[in-house]
Parts: structure tokens; sequence; C-alpha cells
């Protein structure tokens, strides 16, 4: 039986760049500190254009930050870190281990596992459980195929040495156990869980919505497609020329040059603006009537949570756990499927994405419903009290 004293968690990130993963990683580790809980968070360095949220840990918080910890492959810099991870875990004696993304994952549970083999080795009674969350994979449109088949085989075989692994939602779930990576007893749902209440309290967009105001809100990286966004503007402006068209693309990053020159070979000057990164998000979400993702992957994409929570209707390629928060079909229509809480299209499909654009703008009734079913359905199920209750049972149930 364990000693009385906190629980010791180690949460591990390979950086703390603007998304769902470090939101959680910060959320968990400033509220999972004292009391039951004793917690660590150990990150990297984000890329210059990816923003930069260490700044929002608590000063009180207990953090490292490893310098030559970050998400590229580096082989010299990432056996550095695997060496100072295991110095950390040594010093800390976590009872979790609980890493969080792909890189983090893969340094962190090896550096778990020779810790714990050292212990017993040593005849240490001290074990470190190891957790992991898969916030997504890596595994389908973000290598070449040779790497995608190398990374799974990593994959399964850190699968078969971690304790628990968490999927953010039950399609991810199924996606993890369909590649063979863990078990059904060992993969467990834990939704994403995000502080909503300032975006819970944004009033309802306008009706009728004159002008019509669409955005896309996420880091400008290949995986989320942005090229499909500006392509149904442009379509939108040409089939629907009636309608006082204004699109945002809100974030930054590696193709923020390349889309914007993409846009004006399109014509969108005027109608467009790259807006970077925004720190208000519900004066981000105030501004809009429509939010769109044209990912090519995702695992719960945290746009269309806060999209939801500040009653925006949305429009998304049917990719990763979009149908968990859009809920299923209810009807179909030119190649446009009308879900619960937003619309649904085929990925790749810029055509079906104008149509739906379109169809929202059109019908205020529809646009209004589906952001008032999304803002109930969020607040539900993807409220930080949720994720917060959740891990402490979890934690609790691994560490008697």
């Amino acid at each position: 039986m364990r000693e009385a004293r906190p629980i010791r968690i180690l949460r591990i990130i390979a950086r703390l760049n603007i998304g769902g993963p470090a939101r959680q990683a910060l959320l968990l580790s400033e509220t999972l500190n004292g009391g039951s809980f004793a917690s660590r968070l150990v990150y990297g360095r984000p890329a210059p254009d990816e923003g930069d949220w260490s700044d929002r840990l608590n000063a009180s918080a207990s953090r490292i930050r490893l310098n030559r910890f970050g998400r590229e492959l580096h082989p010299i810099n990432d056996v550095a870190t695997l060496w100072q991870l295991c110095r950390v875990v040594a010093e800390f004696r976590p009872d979790i281990i609980h890493t969080h993304t792909a890189k983090a994952g893969a340094l962190g549970r090896l550096a778990g596992g020779l810790m714990n083999a050292r212990w017993r080795w040593s005849h240490d009674r001290h074990r470190a459980v190891l957790v992991h969350t898969f916030h997504g994979h890596v595994l389908a449109g973000y290598f070449p195929q040779v790497m995608t088949r190398l990374f799974l085989g990593i994959e399964r075989a850190l699968a078969r040495r971690t304790d628990r692994i968490i999927a953010v939602s039950p399609s991810v779930r199924e996606e993890l156990l369909r590649l063979g990576i863990g078990d059904a007893e060992r993969v467990t749902v834990v939704r994403l869980g995000l502080p909503l209440d300032d975006l819970l309290a944004v009033e309802p967009p306008p009706a009728p919505a004159r002008p019509c105001r669409v955005g896309i809100i996420g880091r400008l990286v290949p995986i989320k497609r942005h090229e499909l966004f500006l392509q149904m503007a442009q379509r939108c402006r040409m089939e629907a020329p009636g309608t006082d068209w204004r699109f945002a693309v809100v974030g930054d990053g590696e193709r923020r040059s390349e889309l914007e020159g993409l846009a004006q070979r399109l014509g969108l000057h005027g109608t467009l603006t790259f807006t970077g990164w925004q720190s208000d998000l519900p004066a981000v979400y105030r501004g809009l009537d429509v939010v769109c993702l044209t990912s090519a992957n995702e695992g719960t994409p945290v746009s269309l949570i806060e999209a939801l929570a500040a009653h925006r209707a949305v429009v998304a390629t049917e990719v990763g756990g979009v149908r968990d928060i859009v809920g299923p079909t209810v009807t179909r229509q030119e190649g446009i499927q009308i879900a619960e809480r937003g619309l649904l299209i085929g990925h790749g499909d810029s055509a079906a994405l104008s149509r739906a654009v379109q169809m929202l703008a059109a019908q205020d009734e529809l646009r209004l419903r589906l952001g008032r079913a999304g803002r109930q359905f969020v607040q539900h199920h993807y409220s930080a009290e949720q994720l917060i209750h959740h891990l402490t049972q979890l934690y609790e149930e691994l560490v008697p």
C-alpha cells in the first residue's frame, strides 16, 4: 500500500505551443498540484511560428524547461533529452509519468521504463506508472508511408509497456485499437476539457448574418489543409455574389507566406484577412458567424469545441474525432451531412465546403439551431471540470 502522501505526477510534453495538448497540460499541471497531488511539468521549446504558452503557467507551478527538447526529430538532441528526462525522473521519483503528444510520449515513456528497470535491478520497490494521452496521432497524413510504418511499430512497442493509454475521443480509441496500439483493457477515453466560461458567455450571432463572417482557427501547417478554406472562399464569392462575404484565417505557422500568396492568386484581397494568433478568444468567435475545419487528420479539434461553446455553427471534414463533437448525421444534401451539431463534408471536397457555408449563410434558423445544440453539448462534455474529475479518478485507481 502506498504511504500517505500526495500522488506525484510528472507531466511531459514536447512544447507548450498554441493548441489543445498544451492547454490541457497547463490546466492539469496547475489544477492537480496541491492536496492529493504534486505535479511537475517538463516541456521543451516550440518553433518560432507556433506561439509559446509557457508564460501562461502559474508562477507557483513546478516546471522544468529542456531547451533541446522539441517536436522535430534530431538524434543528438533527442538522446540528450532522454538523458535529462532520466535525471528528472530519478530526482522527482514520480508515482505517475503522464506524457502528451508523440515525441514526449516516446522519450518520456522510454525514460520511465529505463528508471523502472534501474529501480527494480537495485531492489528499490518504487515504480512509476506510465500513462500516455493520444490527442490524435501522426500515423495518417503527416509523413511518407515508410516513416509512418516505422512510427506505427514504435507506438505498438511503447503501448505494450504503457500502463494506461488515454484517447481523447471514442473515435481516436477505435482508431488506435484498429492500428494495433494497445488493447481494449488499457485504452481509455477521457475527453478533452477546456475552461469554457468566457466562451459560453458570448452572445449568439446576429440573424440574419450580414455580412456573413466565416473563419478558420489553427496552426498554418500542411495537415490543416487551409488551401481548401481559401478555395471555398473563392467559390462562395463566385457562386453567391449577392452575399457580403468576410473571411478570416486566425493563426500562424510555416505555411503563412505560401497561403497568403495563394489567397492573392485567388483574388481574395479585401475579402480575406490573415490575423495571426489572437489572445482574446471570445472576441475572435464573436467576430464570426461560421467556423470551418478542413484538416486531413484530427484528434479532438479545439477550435470546434470553442466555436460551439460560443454558439457558432461549424462545418468540418469528417476526420478523427470530429464526429464525436458534431454528432450523428440527421440528413444528407449534395455531399453535405447535416448532423445534430454541425455540417460534415468529405475530406478535400472544397465544393461541398462551399455549399455547406452558403447553406448556413442562407438559413439563419439552421445556423442558430446548430450553434445552440453545440453549445449545450460541449458545456456538458468538454468542460475543464469533467476532465479533472475523470483524471483524478484514473490517477487514484492507478496509484491506490
